[in-house]
């Protein structure tokens, strides 16, 4: 299976068992990617970031930068 197999696997697994969020840090692009509202086991909202902040779903008082996760410096 091909690497693009293996991640929309990934992504409908996490969707079907209900995780209300995950985050994919492309390192190559400087992109975070977060997945978001799992409905009949396909996410309903995928935003991009390569900058800004974002808070996750988890722990909404928490304001993380997106250049502190996806910097490779």
């Amino acid at each position: 299976m091909g690497k693009l197999g293996i991640k929309r696997d990934r992504n409908n697994f996490y969707a079907e068992v209900e995780i209300l969020e995950y985050w994919v840090v492309n390192l190559k692009t400087l992109q975070l990617i977060v997945f978001r509202s799992p409905q009949q086991g396909k996410y309903t909202s995928k935003l991009t970031f390569n900058e800004g902040t974002i808070q996750p779903l988890a722990f909404p008082d928490i304001s993380i930068l997106v250049e502190q996760i996806i910097n490779n410096d």
